[in-house]
C-alpha cells in the first residue's frame, strides 16, 4: 500500500547515505519524505529504473544541466528502496512489470476466449502499461482500446499519438469511428456541416486554425462568475436547490466536479448542510489528521516520549477514549481539565528529561505533602481568612484528584522498555488501546446518541452521521495499515524486534500516506468528486467549479527534486489538463446532443484581496461556441450591483430574471435573517415549522442591544429581570476596592468579568507569575512578623490583639535567618523542575556576592527604624468583610451611608505621639504603584478608602487613631543614583508637615499633599466617587468607556468593539 511504501522509503532513507536531502545523520522531514516517495513511485510508473538514473549520472559532462547532488540522492534512495522490496515484496507500479516478466505464450494461453476486453476513458498510458497492452495484440481474446485521438481530430490529444503508434506496430488494428468534419477553411460558413457536439469539441476546442462558432451549446452550457469562493459555493447550493425543486432533476443526477477537491470539499460540506442538500462527497481524508489516529498516536506518544503534559492533554481530550478509574465502587472518567490545570499550576512538563512518569509522581506527591502541611499551618492561625483556607483546600483536593487520575492513566497504558516483535506491537494498538479503551464502542455510542436527537431526514443528523462514519472508517484504516506493517515486517525478517518508539514512528509515517473515505451511497444526493472520477458517468447536470488559471489548468511546476527534467514534461502536462477538461464537459454525449445535458462552469473573481484570472479553458470554449453572444456568461457581482442601483440594461435584465433563484430563501440561516428584518408580515406557520421562535426573540433582543449599546454601552434596559434584581441586591452589599477600581478603569470590563463571569484566559509561563511572586512575598513577610509578634506575646504573657512589633537592627542577622527559613519553606510549596525556578529563587534570596530582594527589604526595614521612622507594624493581612475560618467575620466597614467596603490591609502601623495615636497603612508592591495623581483622577481608590476603613477598624479595637498617610513598600526597588541608595518606599497622601517626609527628593514631592486637611478632603472625594460607581453598578450602566492604556492587556476588547467605537 501507499502507507507501507512510505514507511519503507523512510527506512531506505535511514541507510542510503544521502548527502543532499539529509545531512550529518539528520532525519528527513515528513513533507520531503512524501515528495521523494511520490517521485520514486512516478519513476517506476514511467518505467524508469535505478539503472537508467545511474546511466544519466555516469554519462553527464561539464555542460550538462543535471543537478547531480539531487540525482545521486534519488538514485541512492531508489536503489535502497528496491533492495528492501527484494523478491518477496512489490508495489503497485511493479504489477505491469511482473506481468511482462511472464512468458508471453503462457500469458496469452491463460486468457479466456469467451469474453471481450474493452478499454476506455484513459487520457494517457505509461510505458509499462503500453507494453502490457501490446501483449494482447496476439491474444485470441477480443480486445479493443478506445482512444479520444486521431490525426484528423485536431491538437487536443497529442499524448496518445505515441501510444497509438506503438499499439499499431504491435499488431492492433486501427479504425476511426467519428465522423470527419465536412468542411475546411475554404468552405463558406453557411455550407459547413458540424459533427455531433462532443466530436465538435474534440476537434475544435483548442483550435488555433479558424475563427468558428457553434450555436448548439447555448441550451446546455452556462458560465457563472461569483465574487469569492464562498459566494461561488453558496451560488452552487442555490442552483442545485433550483434544479431539483423547479426543474425536477433528481439530486443523484447532479455532479459537482472539482480539479482540486481539497479547496472546495470543506466549503461544500458546510454549505450543503446549511441548505439541506444531501451529498456524496467522495474526497479522501488524510488518516494522520483523523481524531482516531490523533488519539492513538497521542497515547503512544505518552509512553514513548515520557508522559509529556501536552501529549496527555491531547489524548484525554479525545471523546473516543474511555479513560476511567474506580472510586468508591463507581466508575468515573479521568478529569482531563483538572489534570491539565494542576500540571500547569505545578509546572509539570513531563518528558524523559524530567524523569517522565516518575517525575510526575514525585511532583504530585510532593505537592500533596506541602499543600497539606501549609493547610494545617493556616488552620492553626486564628487570624487567617476563611477564603484563603478554602482556596488552599480546593487546590489540595484538585492535586489529590489529579494524582489519582495520573496513577490510573499509568495503569491503562503499557509500560514497556524492551524491544517488541511485530505481533506484540499490533496487540498493543489493537488490544491495549483500541479494545481496552473501547474506541469501537464509543463510536457506536456516539452514533446512537445523535440518532436520539435527530431524524434520518435532518441535515444536522446527516452531517454528524457522516463524521461518525469517517471516524469508523479511519479506525479500520488505522488497523489495516498497522496489521500490514507488522505482518510485512515479520515476513521480511521473522526474528525482527524493534522498540516501541521505532514502531510508533514507522506507523506515524505510514499514516501520513494513508487516506480513507466514507462509503458512497447509491442514488443518494449530489455527487461531489474530482474531475478524474467523472469519466464515463453520464450525469444529467455537471457543475465544474474553481475554473481559474492556476487551479484548472493547474500551474505547471518543474520537478526540481529529481535533479533532471524528463522530456516533454510540460507539454504532456498541459495536454493532460486539456483532455481532462474536454472529458468532464462531454461525459454524456447523447444528452448533450439532445439538449438535456446541462453544464455549469463557475469560478470566483476574487480571492484574498486579489483578482483571479478566468481559466483559459473557459476562454477556449467561448471562442468556439456562441455562449457569449447568447448571453450565457453571467457576471453575477456586476448584475447584482446593477440591479441594486436599478441600472440593468435589457440584456442584463433578461439574465438577472433567469437568476431569480439566487435571491430565494433556501436555508434556515437565510430564513432567520429574512424574518428578523421583515416585521409586518405574519410568518407564524414558517416559524412554527422551523421551530425558531425562541431564536427570533433572541435576534430581536440582540438587535436592540447592538444598535443602542454599540454607541452608548450596555444599559439597564438591555439586562434581563434576573440580572436587574441581582444588581439591585448587589448595590446594598459590600464592595471590594478591586471591584471599584475595575469599574473605574472600564465599566464594560467590570460587566464582563463580574456580572456575566467571562473568565479571562491566563497564560501559564515557566517563570513565576506576578501574582505568584506577590503572594509569595506577602506570605513570607506575614509569617515573619506574625512569628515575631507571637514571640513577644509569649514573653509578655499578653493576649492583646494589637501588639506593635518594632525591629531591633542589632538582631539583623537573626531576622535574616528567620525570614530566609520561612522563604525556603514557601518556595518548597511552589517548587517545580525548571532552570527558571532556580533563577527566581536566586532573585529573591540572593547568592554569593549578590543581595536578594528579601534581604534588601529587611535592610530597608532596619534603616527606617534607625532613621527614626516612629511607626511600628501592629496588624498584618488585616481583613474585614471576609469570612474567617472560625466564622467570626470582622464586618465590612460602612465608610458612608451608601458605601460598604470589604477587603484586606497588608499592614497597619501605629505611633503614639503628643496629640494621640497616629497610624499609617502599608501595601507591599512588586510592580507599579498608584500615585496621588491617580487618586485625584478617580483611577485609584485603595489607599484613601483603606485609610478611612482603618480608622474605623482601630476604633473597634479600642484605639482612637488618626491617619497619617499611606505607604507602598517596594519589593523590587529602583536604585537612586544621586542618593546612591535604593528607593524602598513611596508615600501616598502624606501631609507636607509630616516628619516622615524626611529628605524626599524633588521628584518624590508628588507624594505629598499640602496638609492633613487636604488629605482628608481627597479621602472624602474618593468616597463620593466610589458611591457614584456603586450606584451605576446597581443601576446596570456599563458603558464602553475605558481609561487610557486599559485596553492594551484586556481580554474582552474583542467583544466590546472598542476599535469600532473609536473609528
Amino acid at each position: 500500500s501507499e502507507s507501507y511504501r512510505l514507511a519503507l522509503i523512510e527506512e531506505a532513507a535511514e541507510t542510503a547515505e544521502l548527502r543532499f536531502f539529509a545531512k550529518s545523520g539528520d532525519s528527513i522531514s515528513p513533507a520531503t519524505l512524501e515528495r521523494l516517495a511520490n517521485i520514486i513511485f512516478g519513476l517506476k510508473e514511467d518505467g524508469i529504473t535505478p539503472e537508467n538514473l545511474k546511466e544519466d549520472i555516469t554519462s553527464t559532462d561539464e555542460f550538462s544541466d543535471l543537478d547531480l547532488p539531487r540525482l545521486r540522492d534519488i538514485h541512492a534512495l531508489y536503489s535502497k528502496y528496491e533492495y528492501l522490496l527484494g523478491e518477496m515484496l512489490f508495489d503497485k507500479a511493479d504489477i505491469p512489470g511482473e506481468l511482462l516478466a511472464i512468458n508471453q505464450r503462457e500469458f496469452l494461453q491463460s486468457q479466456p476466449t469467451s469474453n471481450i476486453v474493452y478499454c476506455e476513458g484513459f487520457s494517457e498510458f505509461k510505458l509499462p502499461e503500453v507494453q502490457f497492452l501490446e501483449l494482447f495484440a496476439q491474444s485470441e481474446t477480443p480486445f479493443a482500446v478506445m482512444m479520444d485521438y486521431s490525426d484528423q481530430n485536431g491538437p487536443l490529444f497529442g499524448n496518445l499519438k505515441e501510444t497509438q503508434e506503438k499499439l499499431i506496430n504491435a499488431g492492433f488494428g486501427f479504425e476511426i469511428i467519428d465522423a470527419v468534419p465536412k468542411f475546411n477553411e475554404r468552405t463558406p460558413p453557411g455550407e459547413r456541416s458540424f459533427t455531433p457536439l462532443a466530436a465538435y469539441l474534440r476537434r475544435w476546442l483548442f483550435n488555433t486554425e479558424l475563427q468558428i462558432t457553434h450555436i448548439g451549446f447555448s441550451n446546455s452550457f452556462s458560465v457563472l462568475a461569483a465574487d469569492t469562493r464562498s459566494d461561488e459555493v453558496r451560488m452552487i447550493a442555490k442552483l442545485i436547490r433550483h434544479l431539483n425543486l423547479q426543474k425536477n432533476i433528481p439530486l443523484s443526477e447532479i455532479c459537482v466536479a472539482i480539479r482540486q477537491p481539497e479547496l472546495y470539499s470543506g466549503l461544500l460540506r458546510e454549505m450543503f448542510a446549511a441548505y439541506s442538500i444531501p451529498a456524496n462527497i467522495t474526497d479522501r481524508f488524510p488518516l494522520a489528521k483523523s481524531p482516531i489516529a490523533i488519539a492513538v498516536f497521542a497515547l503512544l506518544d505518552i509512553v514513548v516520549r515520557g508522559y509529556r503534559r501536552e501529549d496527555i492533554h491531547r489524548a484525554l481530550q479525545s471523546p473516543y477514549l474511555q479513560l476511567t478509574r474506580i472510586e468508591n465502587g463507581k466508575t468515573i472518567s479521568i478529569d482531563a481539565a483538572n489534570l491539565y490545570t494542576v500540571a500547569l499550576k505545578l509546572r509539570i512538563t513531563g518528558g524523559e528529561r524530567y524523569l517522565g512518569k516518575m517525575g510526575w509522581q514525585r511532583r504530585l506527591d510532593d505537592a500533596i505533602s506541602k499543600y497539606g502541611t501549609r493547610l494545617k499551618q493556616l488552620e492553626r492561625d486564628i487570624y487567617v481568612d476563611e477564603i484563603e483556607i478554602q482556596t488552599l483546600r480546593r487546590d489540595l483536593e484538585a492535586i489529590q484528584k489529579a494524582n489519582r487520575d495520573f496513577y490510573a492513566l499509568c495503569k491503562l497504558l503499557p509500560d514497556i522498555k524492551r524491544n517488541l516483535a511485530p505481533k506484540e506491537f499490533f496487540e498493543i494498538v489493537s488490544k491495549n488501546i483500541i479494545e481496552n479503551l473501547k474506541i469501537r464502542e464509543n463510536i457506536i455510542t456516539f452514533y446512537d446518541h445523535i440518532k436520539q436527537y435527530a431524524s434520518d431526514n435532518n441535515s444536522e443528523f446527516m452531517k454528524l452521521a457522516e463524521e461518525v462514519e469517517k471516524d469508523a472508517r479511519s479506525l479500520v484504516e488505522l488497523l489495516t495499515i498497522t496489521e500490514e506493517m507488522t505482518v510485512v515486517d515479520k515476513r521480511r525478517n521473522p526474528k525482527i524486534t524493534r522498540s516501541l518508539s521505532d514502531y510508533s514512528k514507522r506507523l506515524r509515517t505510514s499514516a501520513l500516506a494513508a487516506k480513507y473515505q466514507v462509503r458512497e451511497k447509491s442514488k443518494y444526493g449530489v455527487t461531489v468528486t474530482s474531475l478524474e472520477q467523472t469519466r464515463g458517468i453520464p450525469f444529467q447536470v455537471t457543475i465544474i467549479c474553481g475554473l481559474i488559471d492556476g487551479e484548472f489548468p493547474q500551474a505547471y511546476t518543474p520537478e526540481t527534486f529529481l535533479g533532471k527534467e524528463l522530456p516533454d514534461t510540460e507539454e504532456r502536462f498541459i495536454k493532460a489538463e486539456r483532455m481532462l477538461f474536454y472529458q468532464s464537459i462531454s461525459n454524456n454525449p447523447q444528452k448533450l446532443e439532445t439538449g438535456e445535458k446541462l453544464v455549469y462552469l463557475t469560478y470566483p473573481q476574487n480571492q484574498d484581496n486579489r483578482e483571479n484570472v478566468r481559466s483559459p479553458f473557459v476562454d477556449a470554449l467561448l471562442k468556439v461556441t456562441s455562449l457569449k453572444d447568447d448571453y450565457r456568461v453571467f457576471d453575477i457581482p456586476k448584475l447584482s450591483r446593477a440591479s441594486f442601483k436599478d441600472e440593468l440594461s435589457d440584456s442584463e435584465a433578461m439574465q438577472w430574471k433567469e437568476l431569480e433563484w439566487l435571491e430565494a430563501v433556501c436555508s434556515r440561516e437565510e430564513t432567520l435573517v429574512y424574518l428578523s428584518t421583515e416585521k409586518e408580515i405574519d410568518y407564524s406557520e414558517i416559524i412554527s415549522e422551523l421551530g425558531i421562535g425562541d431564536t427570533l426573540k433572541y435576534i430581536e433582543r440582540a438587535r436592540l442591544i447592538s444598535t443602542e449599546s454599540y454607541a452608548h454601552g450596555l444599559q439597564n434596559k438591555h439586562l434581563t429581570e434576573e440580572q436587574r434584581l441581582k444588581l439591585i441586591k448587589r448595590q446594598s452589599e459590600a464592595f471590594s476596592i478591586s471591584e471599584i477600581e475595575k469599574y473605574s478603569a472600564c465599566p464594560y470590563q467590570y460587566f464582563a468579568d463580574k456580572i456575566i463571569n467571562l473568565e479571562e484566559k491566563r497564560k501559564v509561563e515557566s517563570w513565576l507569575s506576578p501574582i505568584e511572586k506577590g503572594t509569595l512575598f506577602h506570605q513570607v513577610l506575614y509569617r515573619f512578623y506574625h512569628e515575631l509578634q507571637e514571640h513577644i506575646r509569649d514573653e509578655i504573657k499578653d493576649t492583646l490583639n494589637i501588639l506593635p512589633v518594632k525591629l531591633n537592627p542589632a538582631f539583623r542577622d537573626e531576622y535574616k535567618e528567620r525570614v530566609f527559613r520561612i522563604a525556603n519553606e514557601e518556595f518548597s510549596i511552589l517548587e517545580f523542575n525548571h532552570p527558571f525556578f532556580e533563577l527566581e529563587k536566586e532573585d529573591l534570596l540572593g547568592s554569593s556576592g549578590k543581595i536578594g530582594k528579601l534581604e534588601r527589604w529587611l535592610d530597608a526595614e532596619c534603616e527606617r527604624v534607625e532613621a527614626g521612622w516612629g511607626f511600628a507594624p501592629a496588624l498584618f493581612e488585616y481583613s474585614f468583610g471576609i469570612k474567617s475560618k472560625h466564622g467570626d467575620t470582622r464586618p465590612a466597614v460602612q465608610v458612608s451611608e451608601k458605601l460598604l467596603i470589604r477587603g484586606k490591609i497588608d499592614r497597619i502601623e501605629l505611633s503614639f505621639q503628643e496629640d494621640g495615636w497616629k497610624f499609617i497603612i502599608a501595601d507591599y508592591k512588586t510592580g507599579h504603584h498608584a500615585t496621588n495623581s491617580d487618586v485625584k483622577k478617580g483611577e485609584s481608590f485603595q489607599m484613601p478608602m483603606y485609610l478611612e476603613t482603618a480608622k474605623t477598624l482601630l476604633k473597634e479595637e479600642g484605639i482612637d487613631a488618626e491617619p497619617e498617610a499611606a505607604v507602598y513598600y517596594l519589593l523590587n526597588p529602583k536604585f537612586e543614583k544621586k542618593k546612591k541608595r535604593y528607593e524602598t518606599h513611596a508615600f501616598q497622601l502624606l501631609p507636607n508637615e509630616s516628619h516622615l517626609k524626611g529628605d524626599l527628593s524633588a521628584s518624590a514631592k508628588s507624594q505629598l499633599v499640602e496638609s492633613a486637611e487636604t488629605r482628608d478632603q481627597i479621602i472624602q472625594q474618593s468616597i463620593e466617587l466610589a458611591e457614584e460607581i456603586t450606584a451605576n453598578i446597581g443601576a446596570g450602566n456599563f458603558p464602553v468607556k475605558p481609561t487610557k492604556m486599559v485596553c492594551e492587556y484586556c481580554s474582552y476588547k474583542a467583544i466590546c468593539r472598542i476599535k469600532e467605537l473609536e473609528e
